[in-house]
């Protein structure tokens, strides 16, 4: 079956397959389950002529242009965000944007002391869809394991 732009498809995959076949591990509970895949084509982009080379040189250059979108429509998604919400936050210089929900009454940290922190982490349009946290009681809560990007791999919940 070929798929022309617009169409949309399901895909099942097995996980003990896509775990065996991709070389990670498998997180736990997954066994004899399947991952089900929703896709839509957006865009086809024709190779025509083009050998591999300039071929790939066309997707590298429509990818790049979505990215350029994309990014530039992130700080008005974040302003807004932040005004629909009603938010107070504290940007740093790189641009995080972040609210202190709880004023610690310990220790200031000085430049060069080490700092322990506590954190959450969730998708902003659901208060309830964690994907990182410190807090041993929030991730049995969410069903931790979770994904850490540094290590590729699944992950889970370790104390600070």
């Amino acid at each position: 079956m070929l798929l022309s732009e617009g169409d949309s498809a399901v895909i099942k995959v097995d996980a003990d397959t896509l775990m065996k076949k991709s070389g990670q591990p498998k997180p736990p509970g997954f066994s004899g389950k399947y991952f089900n895949y929703t896709i839509k084509i957006e865009k086809v982009l024709p190779k025509g002529k083009l050998d591999d080379k300039a071929f790939q040189e066309k997707i590298g250059q429509y990818f790049k242009g979505e990215a350029d979108k994309a990014r530039a429509a992130e700080p008005i998604k974040i302003k807004k965000y932040i005004a629909d919400k009603n938010l107070k936050p504290i940007q740093t210089a790189s641009g995080l944007n972040y609210v202190i929900t709880q004023a610690g009454s310990g220790d200031k940290v000085a430049v060069g002391d080490t700092a322990v922190v506590d954190y959450t982490g969730r998708l902003l349009n659901s208060k309830e869809t964690v994907f990182d946290t410190s807090i041993k009681s929030i991730a049995e809560k969410a069903g931790s394991p979770f994904f850490d990007k540094s290590q590729l791999q699944m992950r889970k919940f370790e104390p600070i």
